[in-house]
């Protein structure tokens, strides 16, 4: 049998030496295991118990329907748009139909999986900045936060680029360029905006190692080079329409500058664990910049370049009241994954500047944008933003143990595995309830009001009509008709009419298309029909469209207004007009579009 090496019982302290029979690597086994055990669990009980799917996993839902049955890589049949945003995701649940599997589960259990490797990856990446303690927190808040529970369990890609952005940066943390160039390439092809940390990367590598990371570029560019060629050929270019449409449609409604600058901070601090770690993230952001501010000073002193000691004023006392933190960081380090021979480990603690200004981007971009924030935008920076937020707090708790010379914390690995592990269930029973009863609201909403709107259209309309509707999410994938998107994430033609020379776009909309059929909300069809009364009888809605069924909200009195009103073609269509295209249009600038979201932009657990 292999004998254990002793090296790590020589590097504990003396509580954990009077403890043989639970060594550090065992409780760190127990830590990293119970943080994994609770991450599944938890997200298991959740997709089994409420069955909650996001309205957008049915848009790539569709267009990976559609090529394992070998329609193309498409959402209406003949029409090649890249309306999804996650070509690979779009693959891999593709390849679980080929194979007979229930697409929507397999999502959902590749997902948890994901969310299992961050935890790990938040792990690994807090012990190479030597924060292993910050790396655990960060893996209890992946397991138990509200915000990781609703979003990772409802089918979006959003857990896979979570996990694909804290394995670049652990990798590249630990020295490994290549498998973080490599998570940068995979996370480039679950959501093209991903691209924005390759960037980031690049300028980390340069940073740390002063040359090029040429063997990791190469991985990503044979990585991402046959998608690239493929959608610019398929679709004329590999960005994806829908982010276009979302920039068009969502930046018409709103006048502001940054309208989701209040909203993001609301968001951000809306319960108190979201608060402490956004204190927890700003102290980091503050500290390190106090600290390049003063490697500049000290680069400056005349001590530095001849090698004298120089001392930083109202730096943080490093003395012996720190010595319970630094012992604890060498014991649970030696669980740390080693790093190869072959890889380029870095000759220093690695800089934690290029994570926060990925963060920064991300964040700003949210912020300072019109795109609404829906809940799974926030998901996936979060292993890297949690680890950093407890690095905060670690830094801010360095510095009072500094002033608090009585106090000497002492704290075994044994003892720190059960405190996880207890506070990791507690946790667990409190939110998973809560979050249980939000998705089975939400998911009401779906199975008794948008699925059997597509079933009607699926079984009264003929194959070869058209639907003109905003949720195009469920209702596309059950009705299986042709569907003309009034936002345009999949319809670009309509784009055009959402503009400042359009008093209604839907107006615009029904007249140039004249589809067979054509489904309003509530909003929608009052705003169509202020408009419409300033026009002659003939020229209105109810000229050539009857009203062909209605749906009220589920759970509302019989006698409430209907929230969609579904409208049919009584007559063959007239000629179209002529399209009118604003002067901005023609010279290449994005019109004005109005989006239709009548429940409003935030999800309900996180507004």
């Amino acid at each position: 049998m292999r004998r254990r090496s002793p090296e790590p019982l020589r590097r504990t302290n003396p509580e954990s030496r009077a403890l043989p029979q639970f060594p550090p690597d065992a409780a760190m086994s127990w830590i990293l295991a119970g943080s994994v055990l609770l991450t599944v669990t938890a997200r298991l009980y959740l997709i089994f118990a409420t069955r909650a799917t996001e309205e957008d996993f049915y848009i790539t839902l569709r267009y990976a329907s559609n090529l394992a049955h070998g329609v193309g890589f498409v959402y209406n049949t003949g029409e090649h748009v890249l309306g999804t945003t996650t070509p690979l995701y779009t693959l891999l649940l593709a390849l679980a139909i080929r194979l007979h599997l229930d697409p929507t589960l397999t999502g959902k259990l590749v997902s948890t999986a994901a969310d299992a490797g961050s935890c790990l990856f938040a792990w690994r990446l807090g012990c190479a900045l030597k924060r292993p303690l910050a790396g655990l927190c960060a893996g209890l808040c992946l397991a138990v936060a509200p915000l990781n529970l609703t979003e990772s369990v409802k089918g979006m890609e959003s857990g896979l680029v979570a996990c694909a952005c804290v394995g670049a940066w652990a990798f590249w943390a630990e020295g490994r360029s290549a498998a973080a160039w490599v998570c940068a390439a995979l996370l480039a092809l679950l959501r093209i905006d991903g691209a924005i940390l390759a960037v980031i990367l690049l300028a980390a590598c340069l940073q740390r190692d002063g040359r090029l990371p040429w063997r990791g570029l190469l991985l990503y560019i044979l990585l991402t080079l046959p998608w690239l060629l493929y959608a610019t050929v398929a679709f004329g270019s590999p960005i994806p329409a829908s982010l276009r449409a979302k920039l068009v449609v969502y930046g018409w409604h709103n006048s502001a500058y940054f309208p989701n600058l209040v909203p993001f901070l609301r968001i951000m601090t809306h319960n108190p664990l979201s608060l402490l770690l956004f204190v927890g993230a700003s102290a980091a952001v503050t500290q390190t910049i106090w600290s390049w501010r003063a490697r500049r000073k000290v680069r400056s002193e005349p001590g530095a370049e001849t090698g004298e000691a120089v001392t930083i004023e109202g730096a943080p006392p490093t003395g012996e009241n720190d010595r319970g933190r630094r012992e604890l960081g060498s014991i649970v380090t030696d669980g740390a994954p080693p790093i190869g021979e072959n890889d380029s480990a870095p000759s220093r603690l690695p800089p934690i500047e290029p994570m926060l200004a990925w963060l920064a981007v991300y964040y700003g971009g949210m912020a300072f944008s019109k795109v609404f924030l829906f809940g799974w935008y926030f998901l996936p920076p979060t292993p890297v933003y949690y680890l950093v937020a407890f690095v905060g707090w670690e830094r801010l708790s360095a510095g009072v143990r500094g002033n608090l010379p009585s106090w000497k914390p002492r704290l075994t690995l044994p003892a720190l595995a059960g405190m996880y592990l207890s506070v990791g269930v507690l946790l667990a029973v409190v939110t998973v309830p809560r979050v249980a009863r939000t998705l089975r609201e939400s998911q009401r909403v779906e199975d008794e009001l948008r699925i059997p709107i597509g079933l009607w259209l699926k079984a009264h309309a003929l194959p070869a009509d058209t639907v003109m509707l905003e949720p195009i999410g469920y209702i596309g994938y059950y009705s299986d008709l042709r569907v003309l998107d009034t936002v345009g994430l999949v319809s670009p033609e309509t784009l055009p009419f959402y503009s400042q020379a359009e008093e209604s776009p839907y107006h615009a909309l029904w007249t140039r298309f004249q589809p067979e059929w054509i489904l309003l909300r509530s909003g929608e069809w009052e705003a169509l029909l202020r408009h419409e009364r300033k026009l002659p009888a003939d020229q209105r809605l109810g000229a050539r469209y009857r009203e062909a069924q209605t749906w009220q909200s589920p759970g509302s009195p019989p006698d409430s207004a209907p929230v969609f009103r579904l409208f049919q073609r009584t007559s063959p269509p007239n000629p179209p007009p002529a399209l009118r295209v604003p002067a901005e249009t023609e010279r290449g600038a994005l019109p004005h579009f109005r989006p239709s979201c009548e429940a409003g932009p935030y999800p309900r657990h996180l507004s």
